[in-house]
């Protein structure tokens, strides 16, 4: 009947209307989403990776961890921690990842102070090679390009903050490693907030080359084959700590032959 045929056409236009104004408002409720998490991560999951460093290596930044380096995830989280690990148990694979996440969240500074504040972290090891290593899982991590093998499959990392990744995305050479941070940048409340990443080798300079600088958190990688650590830790390592109250992470395979291990044991 024409009659219906017209109600029908009537309700159906309405019914797409409704639809569209809907959308809408989705579009709209996701806009502010963004602008409150960044990267349009759900509110739930970017708060309980704040708390939780493992659940963000394995469900923000899309990686495989094992048992034993989500403890040290959860347990290093304050003061001076020590790591002594086997050798291919992943510590510097592990510091890459609580190096983003420290960076991410901004851990150890307040929400008023952070938009004003100058974020550093630093890794630091007595050999390049280690150093830049390092420096390389995180430019890895963040594009989306770490690779592990599961059996015979080979497995890429799904990072969902890709765009936290500011320059350089390919790693320096070991010559320019020490003047080339890593610049991290995100968007988080409507507000930008800037953030760097150092890798500095101190084989050769003593650890002279960090005065000047504070930052929130150091790891010093492959610490027991460092000759003078007790001689620098407290002067010249941990000093770079006082501004901001930052915490350290010493990190290393055993050496029995190493004075820096023995040092490393006492502590």
């Amino acid at each position: 009947m024409p009659g219906s045929r017209t109600i029908e056409a009537a309700l159906e236009k309405q019914k797409e209307h409704e639809t569209k104004q809907t959308l809408a408002i989705d579009q709209k409720d996701q806009v502010e989403l963004e602008k409150k998490f960044p990267f349009g991560l759900p509110g739930s999951t970017y708060l309980k990776g704040r708390n939780d460093p493992a659940f963000f290596a394995t469900n923000i930044l899309g990686l495989k961890i094992h048992p034993g380096q989500a403890a040290w995830l959860k347990r290093s989280k304050k003061g001076k921690n020590i790591l002594v690990p086997s050798n291919q148990w992943g510590k510097t694979f592990i510091t890459a990842i609580k190096h983003i996440w420290l960076n991410f969240y901004r851990i150890g500074i307040s929400e008023k102070k952070s938009e004003h504040v100058r974020y550093q972290t630093l890794n630091i090891s007595p050999r390049s090679r280690q150093s830049i290593i390092c420096y390389r899982y995180i430019q890895d991590i963040l594009q989306s390009r770490f690779t592990w093998f599961e059996g015979k499959k080979m497995v890429v990392n799904q990072c969902r903050i890709e765009g936290f990744l500011d320059e350089p995305r390919t790693p320096p050479s070991v010559q320019t490693l020490s003047y080339r941070p890593i610049k991290l940048h995100q968007k988080k409340n409507g507000k930008e907030f800037r953030s760097e990443f150092w890798c500095i080798p101190i084989g050769q300079d003593g650890a002279t080359g960090l005065a000047g600088d504070q930052f929130m958190h150091i790891s010093f990688d492959e610490v027991g084959l460092y000759a003078h650590l007790q001689r620098d830790l407290a002067g010249r390592i941990m000093s770079r700590l006082i501004k901001w109250g930052g915490d350290i992470d010493l990190v290393g395979t055993p050496d029995i032959d190493s004075d820096g291990f023995a040092y490393q044991q006492q502590l």
